[in-house]
């Protein structure tokens, strides 16, 4: 568990129109949460710990789970036996605990009939969040008890533990970070990224670029899985493997009799299977005795035909691999040329705030760098529909003659930006001249994101 998770920042939310919009840091994000499982608890007439054990055991939202009648309609039949039973912790003086037998004035209980010391409490509560639980049941859950504690319960229980009331409050935030699709994890900075448009190339306040689905550098429309493979991928594996199959093929016959596979290290070509069938390992003939005279006149042998087909196909797999992780690693290595440019706009946003000092306007100033960025999600697009194209599609003329159209075009778009850095002044008369190629190029981005969406239906890239 991640004991800084509530130390974050940074919680940016991603729109379609800004993509770096800061949203939350993580602290005020787990107020979100507690006030979303408070205003359930509320909506629905039930306790606090009946919501909170609802959100968690079901792995939903709370805007979500509002939405299930079926669920809902389960939990508020039994409201009134849920209100009535439960109350809040209480101090009470003078009991005998149930746990350590002993009579302590520090006391806690549950109107479940619990009657625990302060003690016993904080060290089951302890006990319960070093082993990551986030739903803490009453101690006397040996006796059947289904009570959880609320959040303002683990607090009284742990008497002052900040350290492992963040703990707690860390675990509660990890779960419902998980339960949210749409709350994603910067995988260098470790912020929080809210990308309510849904999009595939997600940018962090630290400038860090990534698939949200699986962290590596954007790669869209190619799917996660197949650039998992391309960049785990060990070439030279793969041709240990084609060369293990070659040897099996090549030293593998199976008995003409029962099918056994049966293989020669060395010797003569008489062959006797666990069957008891002789036979010619060579030409597969089918003999008598390991006495039979039998003169072969097979030159090549004979390769059972799933044996060949399965070899052709792991060569062609081996070639089709190659090549794409060739395309692969110039695509990065192109991407990774435009993302190089990010320093030069450093230069170019210290260059305007000495320009403009307070006299720029907030769009002005983020007018560049947005351009920038759309530049970069655009030729990364283009770069990897490529890789694409050579590795999935099945009109492979087609969609590469389209893609053509917008390689040429960004070379243009890219040299006119590049010409604009360079005179970028006071007059401001950049200022229209980024708007419109950020507009382009937006509106072709999008031209391309439907095509490819669109060009295999139900097998898209885009998924």
């Amino acid at each position: 568990m991640d004991e800084t998770l509530l130390l974050s920042d940074v919680f940016t939310d991603i729109v379609l129109e800004d993509r770096q919009t800061p949203f939350h840091n993580a602290a005020s994000l787990y107020e979100e949460f507690t006030k979303d499982y408070h205003a359930f608890a509320k909506e629905n007439n039930i306790s606090p710990a009946r919501a909170l054990t609802t959100l968690i055991r079901n792995g939903i939202s709370a805007q979500n789970l509002s939405e299930n009648e079926t669920l809902i309609k389960n939990i508020t039949q039994d409201k009134v036996d849920i209100t009535t039973r439960f109350s809040n912790l209480n101090e009470q003086e003078k009991s005998i605990c149930t746990i350590c037998t002993e009579e302590k004035k520090a006391f806690r209980s549950l109107i479940c009939g619990h009657n625990i010391c302060s003690a016993c409490w904080k060290g089951h509560v302890k006990a319960q969040i070093s082993m990551e639980n986030i739903l803490i049941n009453c101690i006397g859950y040996d006796d059947g008890c289904s009570y959880c504690l609320t959040i303002e319960q683990v607090r009284l229980a742990l008497d002052g533990d900040e350290q492992n009331f963040d703990k707690y409050k860390n675990l509660l935030l990890s779960n419902f970070i998980k339960r949210s699709p749409n709350i994603d994890n910067c995988p260098k900075c470790h912020n929080y990224v809210k990308n309510t448009a849904g999009v595939l190339n997600v940018r962090c306040e630290c400038s860090h670029w990534f698939c949200p689905k699986c962290e590596a550098a954007p790669h869209e429309p190619v799917r996660c899985d197949l650039v998992d493979t391309l960049l785990k991928a060990d070439n030279k594996s793969f041709k240990e493997d084609l060369d293990t199959l070659r040897y099996i093929v090549g030293q593998t016959k199976y008995c003409p009799v029962c099918e056994t596979p049966v293989q020669k290290t060395e010797g003569c070509n008489y062959m006797r299977c666990t069957c008891n069938a002789f036979f010619c390992f060579n030409c597969l003939r089918k003999l008598n005795t390991n006495h039979e005279s039998h003169h072969c006149v097979a030159v090549n042998g004979h390769i059972a035909q799933n044996d060949l087909e399965v070899l052709t196909k792991r060569e062609v797999d081996v070639q089709k691999l190659e090549k794409s992780r060739e395309k692969f690693n110039a695509s990065n290595a192109e991407v990774k040329t435009i993302l190089s440019n990010e320093a030069r706009l450093e230069m170019i946003d210290e260059k305007l705030r000495r320009l403009y000092d307070s006299n720029i306007t907030k769009e002005e100033a983020g007018l560049l760098r947005e351009c920038f960025w759309v530049q970069v999600d655009f030729f990364s697009f283009i770069s990897y529909a490529s890789l694409w194209i050579d590795y999935v599609s099945d009109r492979k003329d087609l969609d590469q003659c389209f893609i053509s159209t917008y390689k040429e075009a960004f070379a243009g778009v890219k040299k006119n930006f590049e010409d604009i850095l360079d005179k970028v002044t006071v007059s401001r008369e950049w200022v229209p001249k980024v708007r419109d190629t950020t507009i382009l190029l937006k509106n072709k981005l999008s031209i391309l994101r439907s095509y490819f969406k669109d060009s295999q239906g139900s097998s898209s890239p885009i998924s």
